[in-house]
């Protein structure tokens, strides 16, 4: 949080290696969450330990807060790795009014899966944040 104290920075771009804000779909008619329709692929799934949602919270909290104090002078941008697929979207907090754009990348050199064991529009921390991911094109990677 030291960066977020210094008046000079503008723009702070998180990266990481698991999206923030992205949930399987629980679907008792298919396979297991996170299995691919495609035998032999299965998918990462970025199952968040209580612990782990704490501090993708805390961390969410954190950055609106600084954005709010800011506004409109600064912006924050998260990018992570995506399930298999790459899509923008955006994480909004309900409770502040303010949004920070998502980027999710797909891969580079391996095969794209769906997204349709995801969900794409959820709310996390009690409705607090929610998030919207445009639909990813099978054929969309970033590099």
């Amino acid at each position: 949080t030291d960066v977020l104290q210094d008046s000079g920075i503008e723009v702070v771009v998180i990266v990481s290696s698991l999206p923030l804000a992205l949930e399987p779909l629980h679907d008792e008619n298919s396979g297991a969450a996170g299995e691919s329709p495609r035998p032999g692929l299965r998918l990462p799934l970025p199952l968040h330990t209580h612990s782990e949602n704490d501090e993708r919270i805390w961390l969410l909290e954190s950055l609106f807060q600084w954005k709010n104090t800011r506004f409109p002078r600064c912006e924050a941008v998260i990018v992570s790795s995506g399930p298999g697929f790459g899509t923008t979207g955006d994480i909004c907090d309900h409770r502040l009014g303010l949004s920070l754009p998502v980027v999710l990348t797909g891969p580079m050199l391996g095969r794209v899966c769906g997204s349709a064991q995801w969900k794409l529009k959820s709310e996390i921390a009690d409705g607090r944040f929610s998030y919207s991911y445009r639909p990813p094109l099978d054929q969309w990677n970033f590099c």
